[in-house]
C-alpha cells in the first residue's frame, strides 16, 4: 500500500501559473474541470506500488504565462527532531531531453523516486522564508513545471510561452523504494533514462574511465566532460590536475578577494589556503610577508581583556565558531613559523570557548547547542595536539579534556543537538558532528571508545546522506552537500537555491576520510575523492576561484549589482541555474579597519545598508583547501578488493604501485591480509587493514 507523505495545506498537490501580473495557484483534483481559463484532466491510479497520474492541461484561448507547473505536495519540511527522521529530502531532481527523474530520501534511508517520460522543462523547490530573514532553511516541497520562459539548461526540453488548444500530456509514476539499486531500476524502466555506474567522477589525466564496468574508449580532456551515452542521464567526469595546482590558485584568490575582519569567520577563511600554501612552498620571504599581514590582521579582531587576548565584542565572540575557527588558524601559524607566540594567543582564546561549554560537555551560544557549527571540539583537538608537540602538557590536558567532553556529548545526543539560525535537519549539523566524532576516534588508541565513536560516525553520516547529492552522474555535485541558504549571507544574492558545492561540503570530506581510515571501507575513499574533485572544481579553467555551484535549473532573484558601493548600493533581477557563481571579495570590498556585520543587514531595509554597511562571507570557499590540505594532498592511495587494486594519485607500474606527485609525503595502503608491496620501487611490507606509509 502506497504510504506517500503529501502536504494538505498550500504547499500540497496544486497547479500553478505565472504571468506578468500574478501567480496563482490551482486546485488539483482527479477528474475534468476548469480553473482561470483552463481545462484540466487529471487521473489517478495504483498499480501494485506505483501511483501513475496522467495529466492533460490545455486552453481554448492561446494563454502567455511566464510559468505552468504543478506542486508535488510531498512533504519535505524538516523542522524538529524526532519527526524530520520521517520526512523527504529532495536529494536530486533532473530534466533530460527525454523526460525527469528524481530521488526524495528521508534520514532514515527510505526512498521515494518520480520519474516521468514525458516533457518537464523545469523544477523548482518551495524554499521557506523565517521570521528573521528572507530565506528560510526549510524546503516545503518540490514543483515540476510544463512552461517555464526563462533561461534553462541545455539538456532540458525547450518550452513555449503559451498554453492554447494542444494539451500538454504528463505522466507520472511515483514509488516509495527499499534500495538505491530498486530506485534506479524503476526510473529506467518508467522514464527509460538509465543511470550509469561510473568508477570515478574525478580522474587524473591518463586515468581509464568505466562506465558499467566497461572500459570507455572516448577521449577525456582536462576539466569537464560530458559524456555522450545512449538513453542515459547526461553525464559529465572531471580530469584534474595535480592537487598543488587548486592550492595555488586558492591562495591567489585569497591575496586578491578581502579578508574582511568583522562578524564571521566565513569572511577571513581565506588566511588558511595563504598559510598551508606558505607551508608547502617553504619560501622565507613569502612567510615573513604573510605573517606580519596577519598578526596586524589580528590585532583588528581581537583586544587584550583582563590581561588576556579576546575577541573584539563587534566580532560577535558569542558567535564561537568565530574563535575556534581562529584556533585552527593560530595553530596552522604555529607550525608555519615554530612561534610560540600563536599558540599562546590560541590558548587565551581556548579558554574563553571553554567558558561557553556546559556542564553536558557541549559548546552553547545563549543556550544554543552549538557543538556542529563549525567544529569547535576538533579546533580544539588541533590546538591540544600542537601543544603536546611543543611539550605544553598542562594545556594540553586541558583543551584534549575539553574537546572530548564536547565530542561524548555528540555521541549520546546523535542528531538531537542544534544549530546555527533555523532548526532543521542541517548540513553541517550532521556532517560537523560526524566528523569530530571520527576525528576523536583517530586519536584513540583501539579498543571499545574507539569502536563506539566510529559507530556513531558512521551511524549520523548515512543519515546526512539524503542531503548529499550522491544520485546524479555529474561530476560537479558529485557527493556535495546540499545547503540553500547561503548566497544571501555569502554573496548577498537575496533568494535561496542549493549550493552544490559549498565552501561547507567539505566539512563532509573530513568525515569521510576519517570513517576511511578507521573502517578501511573503499565506499568512503571513494567519496573522498569524488566530492573532493567537486570542491576543486570550484577552481575554473582560467584558475579563478568561483564561491560555489548552483544545483537549480532556474533561480530568479535580486543579487547585489557589481560596482556597488557604500552609498550606492543597487541590486539587480539576476537568474541562475546549474553553473558557478563568482567570488565578490575581489570588488566588494570594506573599509580598513572596519568592524561591521558581514552581510547586508537588515536584508529588508536598503535604507540603513549605507550605516550597517555589510561585506560577505564568501572567503569561506577555501574550507575546500583547508580539508584538501589536511586529507588527501601529497597523500597516493592504494586500496585492494577482492578483484584486484583501486588507485588515487597513483598508478600500477611493474608490479607495483607508482606516483609522480612531486608533493608526496605518504602513501595510504589498505591491504587484505599481511604482505609485500612495492611503491616508488622500493619493497615495504604492510598488515592487513589501513597502513601509512612515509614517502
Amino acid at each position: 500500500m502506497m504510504n506517500i507523505p503529501f502536504r494538505n495545506d498550500e504547499y500540497g498537490k496544486k497547479f500553478y501559473i505565472e504571468s506578468d501580473n500574478e501567480f496563482v495557484l490551482i486546485p488539483y483534483d482527479t477528474g475534468n474541470y476548469k480553473s482561470n481559463g483552463i481545462d484540466f484532466s487529471v487521473a489517478e491510479k495504483i498499480e501494485g506500488n506505483i501511483l501513475n497520474i496522467s495529466i492533460s492541461i490545455k486552453s481554448d484561448f492561446p494563454m502567455k504565462l511566464k510559468r505552468l507547473g504543478l506542486r508535488l505536495g510531498i512533504d519535505t519540511y524538516m523542522d524538529k527532531y524526532p519527526d524530520w527522521n520521517y520526512k523527504y529530502f529532495p536529494s536530486a531532481l533532473r530534466c533530460e531531453k527525454q523526460g525527469f527523474w528524481s530521488c526524495f530520501m528521508s534520514p532514515l534511508g527510505k526512498i521515494l523516486a518520480i520519474c516521468s517520460p514525458s516533457k518537464i522543462v523545469s523544477w523548482r523547490n518551495e524554499y521557506s522564508d523565517c521570521d528573521f530573514d528572507i530565506v528560510g532553511h526549510r524546503i516545503y516541497t518540490s514543483s515540476i513545471e510544463f512552461i517555464n520562459i526563462y533561461p534553462q539548461p541545455e539538456r532540458h526540453p525547450l518550452s513555449s510561452d503559451e498554453l492554447n488548444a494542444e494539451p500538454i500530456n504528463i505522466r507520472l509514476y511515483f514509488k516509495e523504494c527499499d534500495s538505491e539499486e530498486e530506485m534506479y531500476s524503476f526510473i529506467e524502466e518508467y522514464s527509460n533514462i538509465r543511470i550509469p555506474s561510473i568508477n570515478k567522477f574525478t580522474l587524473q589525466e591518463g586515468e581509464e574511465l568505466y562506465i558499467d564496468g566497461k572500459k570507455y574508449n572516448g577521449i577525456l580532456k582536462k576539466g569537464i566532460n560530458t559524456v555522450s551515452l545512449n538513453d542515459c542521464a547526461q553525464t559529465t567526469v572531471f580530469v584534474r590536475k595535480d592537487w598543488f595546482y587548486y592550492l595555488d590558485c586558492a591562495r591567489k584568490s585569497a591575496e586578491i578577494c578581502q579578508q574582511k575582519p568583522g562578524t564571521h569567520c566565513e569572511s577571513w577563511y581565506g588566511y588558511f589556503s595563504r598559510v598551508l600554501y606558505a607551508s608547502e612552498i617553504k619560501d622565507e620571504e613569502y612567510t615573513k610577508s604573510l605573517c606580519k599581514e596577519f598578526d596586524a590582521f589580528f590585532e583588528e579582531l581581537t583586544e587584550i581583556k583582563n590581561g588576556k587576548v579576546a575577541m573584539r565584542e563587534k566580532t560577535l565572540p558569542e558567535r564561537l565558531q568565530n574563535t575556534s575557527a581562529m584556533l585552527s588558524l593560530l595553530v596552522d601559524f604555529y607550525e608555519l613559523t615554530n612561534n610560540i607566540k600563536y599558540l599562546n594567543k590560541a590558548n587565551d582564546l581556548a579558554d574563553s570557548l571553554i567558558n561557553l561549554q556546559s556542564e553536558d560537555g557541549s559548546y552553547r551560544n545563549n543556550g544554543t547547542h552549538y557543538t556542529c557549527v563549525i567544529y569547535p571540539a576538533k579546533s580544539m583537538l588541533e590546538l591540544a595536539l600542537a601543544e603536546n608537540e611543543a611539550r605544553l602538557e598542562e594545556r594540553y590536558n586541558i583543551h584534549f579534556n575539553s574537546a572530548y567532553k564536547a565530542i561524548k556529548d555528540l555521541e549520546e545526543q546523535l542528531d538531537n543537538i542544534g544549530t546555527e539560525g533555523q532548526m532543521t535537519f542541517e548540513d553541517g549539523m550532521i556532517s560537523c558532528e560526524s566528523l569530530q566524532l571520527g576525528y576523536l576516534a583517530l586519536l584513540l588508541p583501539d579498543g571499545k571508545e574507539k569502536e563506539e565513536l566510529t559507530k556513531a560516525a558512521e551511524f549520523i553520516l548515512k543519515k546526512h546522506r539524503c542531503l548529499e547529492q550522491h544520485f546524479l552522474p555529474d561530476c560537479r555535485v558529485r557527493g556535495c552537500t546540499a545547503r540553500f541558504w547561503e548566497a544571501r549571507y555569502d554573496l548577498n544574492f537575496f533568494s535561496n537555491m542549493i549550493n552544490a558545492p559549498h565552501g561547507w561540503t567539505s566539512w563532509k570530506n573530513y568525515a569521510t576520510y576519517y570513517l576511511y581510515l578507521l573502517t578501511g571501507k573503499i565506499e568512503y575513499l571513494k567519496d573522498t575523492m569524488d566530492t573532493i574533485g567537486a570542491c576543486m572544481q570550484c577552481v575554473d579553467s582560467d584558475g579563478v576561484l568561483n564561491w560555489g555551484y548552483v544545483v537549480d535549473p532556474c533561480i530568479v532573484g535580486q543579487n547585489l549589482k557589481k560596482g556597488s558601493k557604500k552609498g550606492n548600493i543597487e541590486t539587480v533581477q539576476t537568474v541562475v541555474g546549474e553553473c558557478y557563481l563568482p567570488m565578490i571579495s575581489d570588488w566588494w570590498r570594506q573599509e580598513s579597519g572596519a568592524l561591521i556585520m558581514q552581510y547586508l543587514e537588515p536584508w529588508n531595509k536598503p535604507e540603513v545598508w549605507d550605516k550597517n554597511y555589510g561585506g560577505s562571507c564568501d572567503n569561506d570557499v577555501h574550507e575546500h583547501f583547508k580539508c584538501l590540505m589536511e586529507t588527501v594532498f601529497g597523500k597516493a592511495f592504494v586500496h585492494e578488493t577482492e578483484n584486484g587494486f583501486v588507485t588515487y594519485n597513483c598508478y600500477t607500474k611493474d608490479g607495483g604501485f607508482g606516483c609522480d606527485d612531486l608533493h608526496l609525503k605518504e602513501w595510504v595502503v589498505y591491504s587484505n591480509g599481511d604482505s609485500k608491496v612495492i611503491l616508488n620501487g622500493k619493497e615495504v611490507s604492510v598488515t592487513e587493514g589501513i597502513n601509512i606509509i612515509e614517502n
